[in-house]
């Protein structure tokens, strides 16, 4: 629409159908808020659609000031990162390597499917528990490793590693320092 061809439209002229429903309780909000801010779906004068930020307010004189901001770039890459995230999520969850993600104090934030498997421990179980003291049991060995996953050299150990039941795994593992201090361990089963 052109700044002529809007005015005097209702807003119904203008939003997506779905929408209709949502705006009278956006005018009493704005009513009785001053601000209101919400994200809306509008129609084009093609009746193709389009995603925009609405801030509204009252001015001192009772008029609304309406500012749309349309987001659809934003929308595509929000949609873009989420495709990207469930992607690597679905190789994080079926790759057959043991991945930790953990803090500083190698405490457990995040083990995935092949390292649950392996262990016998889920993420929630390793919060609960010493989970170094499980699998290192022998304290040179989990002393060295921690070292090893502090340090996180660009180089594989090869660790006996026990899971929750007692098997002892031949396994050998490295680790990738990230830059908020968390880190991953990505571990084999040789």
């Amino acid at each position: 629409y052109t700044l002529h061809e809007l005015v005097g439209l209702n807003a119904a002229d203008i939003v997506a159908p779905m929408e209709n429903e949502h705006i009278n309780p956006a005018l009493d909000a704005i009513n009785s808020n001053k601000q209101y801010e919400r994200e809306w779906l509008f129609k084009r004068k093609d009746n193709s659609t389009f995603s925009a930020e609405v801030t509204a307010t009252i001015l001192p004189d009772g008029t609304i000031l309406v500012i749309v901001k349309d987001i659809t770039e934003r929308k595509k890459l929000e949609a873009s990162l989420l495709n990207e995230t469930n992607r690597l999520q679905a190789i994080i969850d079926n790759i057959p390597v043991m991945i930790t993600l953990y803090d500083p104090a190698i405490k457990m934030l995040y083990l995935n499917k092949e390292f649950e498997t392996k262990s016998g421990v889920t993420t929630k179980e390793s919060a609960e528990i010493d989970m170094m003291a499980l699998v290192y049991p022998d304290p040179k060995i989990r002393k060295k490793t921690e070292d090893f996953m502090k340090a996180a050299p660009k180089k594989w150990l090869e660790i006996p590693f026990t899971t929750k039941n007692g098997t002892v795994l031949t396994t050998e593992w490295t680790n990738i320092k990230l830059e908020n201090g968390t880190q991953i361990g990505i571990g084999l089963d040789i």
